[in-house]
């Protein structure tokens, strides 16, 4: 039987979420959301937390890259249980993966990864359906650039082509963009009931995102977005724009705001956070939530309940490497909707990695906050010779 992905959650990733960002009812939820999943799928996964509500809920979002990932999307290894393809998106996920490993295909090498993200709430079907997002080479979706490519893989990933008025604001919005700009992500939002394209944009200056928006039409509160743009600038190190494409630049539009890692960025956030709270669009509760939620687990900890194929993966090929789990802040994302009001919502990111014992000791204590924490410690005194022998054979 292929081990789920939802065994990954709950063994590795759920007993270190604060219950103030996600409570165990919802882990539950989610573990249940993608039971169908082989945990082979993914290496980078992590949740979706609203800042501003009481309800600790979550959404859930996997990265797939293009080697196991995306063979099993494409069905090449039979790990995904055949009634998911029951559901018609997913037929074009399957189709959209297998376009994609063609070498013969128009975006076989333009697409680095993509994303599915599984809105989750009490009503999700017994077979979620995701949005999906793709991400192009650096530039690949820019300014002057042939993106003809771009056009076949929407018509792969929706079944259908794109409207020549969807098709026309689309490309409006890419010319649209400063010479340095490009489309860091395109996603298909198959979860949501209106018809549109999702964009994420990079490269473009802070303060000339106003500016930007208003050459391609959107419509939304300029006084609000230039103000939050202006105070987000002094604070944070890199804005995405998130658009939704429809006929026309739909109002509703994100702010992803990320970090710099170095050796300040917990007391940065720390500090963001509590400016967040101040102005009401964090909770308290939810600040702590995240204060606390970095980390690291690794095999040596956990190594009863340690996903099988990582076990085996250790006997065979990383006999020299120990699998840990990292889990960190990916970004703070600002929603203006219609009106001018503000949602925020905070990403959490947690990602697969193999480390030498020596590299281990550092990458722990710079991932749970500079703990004193050594491998020679009593509670973590496992050799990988040790490990290796809980795999069975």
């Amino acid at each position: 039987m292929t081990e789920s992905l939802s065994s990954t959650l709950r063994a590795v990733v759920n007993p270190y979420i604060p219950s103030a960002l996600i409570s165990s009812e919802h882990l539950e939820q989610i573990s249940a959301t993608v039971q169908h999943l082989p945990a082979s799928i993914t290496t980078f996964f992590g949740y979706e937390c609203r800042l501003q509500e009481s309800s600790a809920r979550a959404d859930f979002l996997l990265c797939v890259y293009p080697n196991i990932g995306r063979q099993i999307l494409a069905g090449e290894d039979n790990l995904l249980e055949e009634n998911i393809f029951s559901v018609p998106s997913w037929n074009l996920i399957r189709s959209f993966a297998q376009e994609w490993a063609n070498p013969a295909s128009l975006f076989a090498n333009k697409i680095l990864n993509m994303w599915l993200e599984f809105d989750i709430d009490e009503s999700s079907s017994a077979i979620p359906v995701p949005s999906v997002f793709f991400k192009p080479e650096n530039n690949a979706i820019a300014p002057g650039k042939d993106y003809q490519w771009l056009k076949q893989a929407l018509l792969v990933l929706r079944g259908q082509p794109l409207s020549e008025n969807i098709m026309s604001c689309l490309t409006d919005c890419i010319e649209a963009l400063p010479s340095t700009g490009y489309a860091f992500q395109v996603a298909a939002m198959f979860s949501r009931p209106t018809n549109f394209l999702r964009l994420c944009l990079r490269n473009i200056e802070p303060l000339e995102i106003p500016l930007y928006l208003e050459r391609v039409g959107w419509k939304g509160n300029q006084a609000t977005l230039k103000e939050l743009v202006n105070w987000l600038s002094e604070r944070v190190n890199n804005i995405t724009l998130n658009l939704d494409v429809g006929d026309e630049v739909l109002p509703t539009i994100g702010l992803e705001c990320y970090f710099s890692f170095d050796s300040t960025v917990y007391e940065r956030i720390e500090s963001f956070l509590d400016e967040l709270v101040e102005k009401g669009l964090c909770l308290p509760e939810k600040r702590d939530g995240l204060l606390a939620y970095p980390g690291l687990v690794h095999q040596g900890i956990n190594a009863q309940d340690w996903p099988l194929y990582l076990k085996w993966e250790s006997v065979f090929y990383k006999k020299d490497k120990i699998s840990a789990f990292w889990r960190f802040l990916h970004h703070i994302k600002f929603v203006l909707r219609p009106g001018g009001k503000v949602e925020v919502k905070a990403y959490l990111r947690v990602s697969h990695s193999w480390f030498s014992i020596d590299d281990l000791s550092q990458v722990y204590k710079i991932a749970n906050r500079s703990r004193d924490w050594n491998l020679s410690s009593s509670e973590s005194n496992e050799s990988l010779d040790s490990l290796n022998q809980q795999v069975p054979t």
